[in-house]
């Protein structure tokens, strides 16, 4: 059977819904994020300003301004901290380099980050929106920079599970995942159905195109993700080796001291141990992360010789993990 790629692949979406020329299928989809109608007045630059040589060009995924608002619209596959600290790195840097106008700083302008979320579980709300505020009163630190996340995963659900008032409410963020034929149901249940018969014609044409499909892979952005959760990984390693080497070193270097009767005896143990702490620690915990970062992309159906490469894990410990599930 052949693969149907929706828009919740990037390529999918960018090619249908940044359209300078024809952008009311854009301002129809962000209207219903946002609770409100929306009119874009242009589509922004997305390349961001790089800070040194070695950086590389940064990218957002489609940001337009319209009435007193500039909008950086983001679609992630994933929830995780390392999508989140580089959607966050990117949106502060876009606010940062569009908050002045001329020579005063813009505190009229709205600044959002519209971040349509996959794999964030069905515990977490349909919509949740983050501001820079105080821990302990509800004073905002600035009045203009805004994110809101909409959870694909609820959304998605509401069309499996035939809630006809949500389907209707948002219908034109789940057809962003439907299949035709879903898509079709939709448009029977939906009150949008120009709309939904546009995109669909859209997004059926897209596929039919062997030289647009063959191309699309997520292959950088996954290894950028991949080394930063290995390098977090490593992190917390440390972080739990240290202290556990910590406590074993001064009891070590203790009893030592206590055996010799002098000073050296007790610096000695502390050091050796703190030491041995440190390297079993980060080991044990570097080898409990990779095996957590491996279950995650077994059920992403990630091949196990991927899996092996990018953990360091052998394919028989893989097979142990997939025997366990």
């Amino acid at each position: 059977m052949t693969k149907f790629y929706t828009s919740k692949y990037d390529r999918v979406f960018r090619t249908i819904f940044v359209d300078d020329n024809n952008l009311h299928l854009l301002e129809a989809l962000i209207s219903t994020c946002l609770n409100k109608d929306i009119k874009i007045i242009k589509l922004l630059k997305t390349e961001l300003n790089v800070n040194s040589s070695k950086e590389r060009v940064k990218r957002l995924d489609l940001v337009i301004e319209t009435n007193g608002e500039k909008i950086n619209l983001e679609l992630n596959t994933s929830f995780n901290d390392a999508t989140r600290i580089r959607n966050f790195n990117y949106f502060t840097a876009f606010y940062s380099s569009n908050a002045k106008i001329g020579e005063i700083y813009d505190y009229k302008t709205s600044f959002i980050h519209l971040d349509l979320s996959y794999q964030m579980g069905l515990n977490k709300p349909t919509f949740n929106e983050y501001y820079v505020h105080s821990k302990e009163y509800d004073d905002l630190y600035v009045n203009n920079f805004k994110i809101i996340v909409v959870n694909m995963d609820k959304i998605m659900k509401f069309w499996y599970d035939n809630d006809k008032k949500l389907i209707k409410k948002y219908d034109l963020i789940m057809m962003l995942d439907l299949l035709p034929n879903d898509l079709n149901n939709l448009r029977e249940i939906s009150l949008n159905k120009a709309i939904i018969d546009e995109y669909k014609s859209k997004v059926c044409k897209l596929n039919e195109d062997y030289d647009f499909i063959a191309p699309i892979s997520a292959e950088e952005d996954y290894v950028l993700l991949m080394n930063t959760e290995k390098q977090m990984a490593i992190e917390e390693g440390y972080a739990e080796g240290f202290e556990k080497g910590k406590m074993q070193g001064i009891q070590a270097g203790i009893d030592k001291g206590i055996e010799q009767g002098i000073e050296k005896g007790i610096e000695q143990g502390i050091e050796q141990g703190i030491e041995q702490g440190i390297e079993q620690g980060i080991e044990q915990g570097t080898k409990l992360r990779n095996i957590e970062i491996a279950k995650n992309l077994l059920k992403q159906n990630i091949d196990i010789s991927i899996i092996s490469n990018a953990t360091g894990l052998s394919i028989e410990e893989i097979n142990e993990i997939i025997e366990e599930k």
